[in-house]
């Protein structure tokens, strides 16, 4: 209650009515209503009041029988259960709870098994926050001098480079305004990217939670990425390169395949192609929101699995996935979402095609070529640039997917079923925003940009035996 509120007492009254047993199945019948308005059947929802969850269940038993066992359930364990008690590791603690109960739920792992799991991390946790005034104190002096020497003798070879060129006084004169005015650039560039990356490899051998000066640990958070938190590592990187693997190729190959459509002067083109391009430009929350309705696994509510259940489940007997919600549909599912945004990449094949001289098909149709031929022989090869750009862009995007498996997650728990759905940018989000570990979270952060950095590289490197580039002669 706000200190200047006008009816205090009133406020008081309403509250203690509120969570009255009275108030608690008022409220209880009136959802009821509201349920059965609806349309929808009413389960008794648990509440905070173990009388109003015994007479909620005797007064609104379901009719299925699965159904009324599990809120029974329910109500006689309410007497074990207990309040999470207030530390300043509960966001990790409450997480820790909730994945137990849905690897425990879902019988991938026993309750003990689960519980003791869970116990384990925050344990660390706790360990590492008592361990903390024992840690030397991190003087960012000196990397904050260290960097800006760098910066100096940069700009001072840079300098004595220009210097040496064999040019005029014109010359020089030029190029000195031509850094003048990228100067706003370069200066953007230094403390909003440059800056905060070398900060984020300072922050990645201390312990840090933003709140208290960083301690240094030295490798202890490399260490941790390869030893207790491996698993969790290696699952995240195993998703992101199933999307790269799978996902990348498959929306390569729509892109392609949807620009060679509308390659052709025709009425209506254009609108057909800003038709094709405009989701890949809706916002990434509306479009995963949006997704994970048309993907309900409910046919009554999913549009895919009602359109399933009266197509081929009837013609072929093979039942509706359950997408988003079982782990082997729910990377399968952020691919099919991904090609609803395959007109990005089809706009730069289109410009591609559209840069392909006639007379290349012209001469190759009065050698003989076959249709087949000619798309295999000129087309394929004098898109390659472009393959190569929307190969390494897509990698890229894979490695870094955040958005749409940060909806699904939610505010806790894990990522998807049997943390199916969590990546390398996800679990350093969580770390470094909801649990404050930026010393985890920046060593993690620059894992990540290895791992792309070599897979980036291993694609320019094997792109010089299938990248098609004119030469001038």
């Amino acid at each position: 209650i706000p200190a200047g509120a006008k009816n205090s007492e009133g406020a008081w009254a309403f509250i203690k009515f509120s969570c009255s047993l009275e108030g608690r199945m008022l409220e209880t019948r009136a959802q009821r209503n509201w349920d059965l308005s609806r349309g929808r059947d009413f389960i008794p929802r648990i509440k905070a009041h173990r009388e109003t969850n015994i007479q909620s269940y005797a007064e609104f038993k379901p009719a299925v029988p699965a159904f009324a066992a599990a809120l029974k359930l329910h109500v006689d364990m309410s007497e074990y259960g207990r309040v999470r008690p207030p530390t300043f590791v509960g966001q990790i603690l409450w997480d820790e709870h909730v994945q137990a109960i849905e690897f425990a739920g879902r019988k991938e792992k026993t309750p003990t098994e689960a519980l003791a799991e869970g116990q384990r991390v925050v344990q660390r946790e706790l360990d590492a926050h008592f361990r903390y005034d024992t840690l030397p104190s991190a003087d960012l002096k000196l990397p904050m001098f260290f960097g800006l020497g760098l910066l100096l003798v940069g700009a001072g070879l840079g300098y004595a480079r220009i210097r040496r060129m064999p040019m005029g006084r014109m010359g020089r004169y030029e190029t000195l305004w031509g850094y003048l005015l990228i100067s706003p650039w370069l200066i953007g560039f230094l403390i909003f990217t440059l800056g905060p990356m070398l900060a984020s490899l300072v922050f990645s051998f201390t312990q840090y939670n933003v709140l208290s000066e960083p301690r240094w640990v030295g490798l202890d958070n490399y260490r941790l990425l390869v030893g207790e938190e491996r698993d969790n590592v290696l699952k995240a990187f195993g998703n992101v390169l199933y999307l790269a693997g799978i996902g990348v190729p498959l929306g390569l190959l729509t892109g392609l395949a949807i620009a060679l459509l509308l390659n052709r002067a025709s009425m209506g083109i254009r609108t057909y192609r800003a038709i094709y391009y405009l989701p890949s430009i809706l916002p990434v929350i509306a479009t995963a929101t949006l997704w994970g309705w048309i993907m309900n696994p409910d046919a009554a509510k999913g549009l895919i699995n009602f359109a399933w259940t009266n197509t081929l489940q009837p013609w072929l007997g093979v039942n509706p996935p359950g997408w988003l919600t079982v782990a082997e549909w729910s990377k399968p599912g952020l691919i099919v979402m991904g090609l609803w945004g395959a007109g990005g990449g089809m706009i730069l094949w289109l410009a591609g095609l559209k840069g392909i001289s006639p007379t290349l098909y012209e001469a190759a149709s009065i050698d003989g070529a076959s249709p087949n031929r000619q798309f295999f022989g000129i087309t394929l090869p004098m898109l390659s640039p472009i393959l190569l750009f929307n190969s390494v862009m897509g990698v890229i995007g894979a490695m870094q997917e955040f958005d749409r498996v940060y909806v699904f997650r939610g505010t806790s728990g894990s990522a998807g079923p049997s943390d199916s759905l969590l990546t390398p940018v996800l679990h350093l989000f969580v770390n470094g925003f909801n649990y404050f570990k930026m010393g985890f979270a920046s060593a993690l952060a620059w894992l990540v940009f290895l791992v792309i950095l070599v897979l980036t590289l291993a694609q320019l490197r094997l792109s010089k035996k299938f990248v098609y580039n004119e030469v001038a002669d």
